[in-house]
């Protein structure tokens, strides 16, 4: 089995980035972005280490705090390389330029130029962070089927214990009894690992490991997986985990024994790609797929990454090669991992693929960063001594508890079942169970918030905290984003089941309602109008939609550009409001 096996994987190996390795060429370097090349620095003087650690700490707020160094590559890419002794200076300098950052350096990979005696290296530099952003944190979900390893997967991962080949491991993150007894995940869950700035990760498998909140405090990032369901049953969950959380990126987790895709994962796919998440995949049970069942599973995934409605390039991820991570965070590859739950295979792999996983770059970063604070509520919780506490995303902006005048900032959360804003102070901010003075866009945190003019007659209409509400910095226009209906393009993930009545210009089987996911809002809509069609260009079926909805229950705050989920039935679409 183990021949039969290492034969499969190699078929599988190259890719046009391997094959860019193997001309000793990586791609041009570009200005911006967390990647640097540098031929050389051996004994560089001190006005010439002044100006490169100006420009590490350039790349590094490029990052989020974390950039790679590639030693040994010319500006155009081209791989030189380095003897042992440069190396080992050019190295040394790093460190010297990392220090007067409070940053620390890791030797990710090293390689051998072919046919030089050369080597190259890639180097990680992470920057350790004060109490006010006291650590990096990165997003994935977890996708996929049912009974493909996503659980066991995951506590492995995170618990440091491997299975026993019976999903004795999953247990560790089952929260309910019909979980636990059917072996289904009904809700989402959350898990933690974390990473110092030495690069070492920090899971519960440390003796003095037992809580998030200390996972945390040892850690400048971490990584939050969240767990979502795979049961057909349980999708309105997902699709609300995928839409309401924003995660950096997705995980589909498929095993080796599938055979291929079935209709869910294909989805989980879909609905990625068209919210723009980069996306990996995790392969599991590769110690019990024959090399026949291995080969027809990868014959379908690649078949449909390299789809016209996907055009990705699958590779399979090698030990100490992750050439391919800038192709991968701009959505042009898709990396696939092979794992085993059971031996453990290649989980030390995917450990070093989550340290130097970067938190994903855009151009709206610093735009959302300077905007004013929009903070959506994804969860409400009420804690005894403290009142009511809400969860969710900073989506853009920033919070701070500390004004320099000394006073609260009011702050505005709604809308209500009327469509209008209360007056609120915050008291309280945790991220990862943490407490923190400030957050900024991108973080999620839980919010300790009051009503500043709550009622105190017995008989007087109560706010309700609810899913879906924003908490504005500024006073909201009532006329403007709070609205009943809404109009959105939309674009089908499934084969065309629609067609045209030509004779009144009508969508025959086309939806009349279903289930409205945006960000932290789901809620039930119904088709007002469909405003325009258009036909995929590849297939020519009816795939682009242009609909107005109308909200069925409250009114929600939504804003132009804003990314949607519309499910019915079976049927499920994504698009933007417009």
């Amino acid at each position: 089995m183990e021949g039969t096996f290492e034969k499969k994987k190699l078929n599988y190996k190259k890719s046009f980035l391997i094959e860019k390795l193997e001309n000793f060429t990586l791609p041009k370097e570009v200005e911006k972005g967390n990647v640097e090349y540098k031929l050389k620095l051996v004994n560089p003087p001190v006005e010439r280490i002044n100006h490169l650690t100006t420009q590490m700490k350039w790349r590094l707020a490029e990052g989020h705090g974390e950039m790679l160094y590639e030693i040994g590559v010319a500006d155009n890419g081209t791989l030189v390389g380095l003897s042992d002794e440069d190396l080992i200076a050019s190295i040394a300098t790093l460190k010297i330029m990392a220090s007067q950052l409070s940053a620390e350096i890791t030797v990710v990979s090293e390689k051998l130029v072919e046919g030089t005696g050369r080597k190259v290296a890639e180097i990680l530099v992470r920057k350790g962070f004060n109490a006010l952003d006291h650590f990096l944190e990165i997003r994935i979900a977890i996708i996929g089927n049912q009974d493909a390893g996503k659980s066991t997967f995951l506590s492995v991962l995170s618990q440091g214990q491997l299975d026993n080949g019976r999903g004795k491991a999953r247990l560790n993150l089952l929260r309910h009894r019909h979980e636990i007894e059917s072996g289904r995940t009904s809700s989402i869950s959350k898990e933690v690992i974390g990473f110092d700035s030495s690069g070492e990760m920090i899971n519960y498998a440390k003796s003095d490991v037992t809580s998030v909140e200390q996972v945390c405090e040892l850690s400048t990032k971490i990584v939050t997986f969240l767990d979502l369901p795979g049961f057909q049953k349980y999708q309105m969950t997902t699709i609300s985990g995928l839409s309401g959380s924003n995660p950096d990126y997705a995980c589909l987790v498929l095993s080796a024994t599938s055979g291929g895709l079935n209709t869910v994962s294909s989805e989980h796919i879909g609905i990625s790609v068209h919210l723009n998440v980069p996306i990996f995949i995790v392969l599991t049970k590769i110690d019990i797929a024959s090399g026949e069942i291995f080969t027809k599973t990868l014959n379908s995934l690649f078949h449909t990454l390299k789809s016209p409605y996907v055009r990705r390039i699958p590779i399979i991820a090698q030990q100490d090669d992750f050439s391919w991570m800038e192709n991968f965070t701009s959505l042009r590859v898709i990396p696939i991992f092979l794992v085993s739950s059971v031996t453990g295979e290649n989980f030390s792999l995917l450990e070093k693929f989550f340290n130097i996983l970067p938190k994903p770059l855009s151009e709206n970063d610093e735009k959302l960063l300077e905007g004013e604070a929009e903070f959506n509520i994804e969860e409400i919780y009420e804690v005894p001594g403290v009142g009511s506490v809400v969860g969710g995303l900073l989506s853009s902006g920033r919070i701070n508890l500390q004004t320099w005048a000394g006073k609260q900032q009011i702050f505005y959360v709604g809308p209500d079942s009327k469509g209008n804003f209360e007056k609120v102070l915050l008291h309280s901010i945790h991220r990862q169970r943490c407490p923190v003075k400030h957050i900024k866009a991108g973080q999620a945190a839980t919010i300790a918030v009051n009503l500043i003019d709550a009622p105190i007659e017995p008989d007087a209409k109560v706010f309700y905290y609810r899913k879906g509400q924003v908490i504005l910095s500024y006073p909201p226009d009532l006329n403007n984003n709070i609205c009943w209906e809404f109009n959105c393009e939309l674009y089908s993930l499934q084969k065309s089941k629609f067609s045209l009545n030509h004779s009144d210009d009508e969508i025959i089987n086309f939806p009349s309602q279903g289930m409205v996911y945006c960000g932290n809002i789901r809620q039930a809509a119904r088709v007002v109008k469909l405003l325009e069609i258009e036909s995929d260009s590849i297939s020519a079926d009816l795939r682009y939609f242009k609909v107005r909805f109308k909200f069925q229950k409250e009114q929600e705050w939504v804003k132009i550009g804003q990314t949607i989920i519309f499910r019915s039935d079976e049927l499920k679409f994504v698009g933007k409001i417009v």
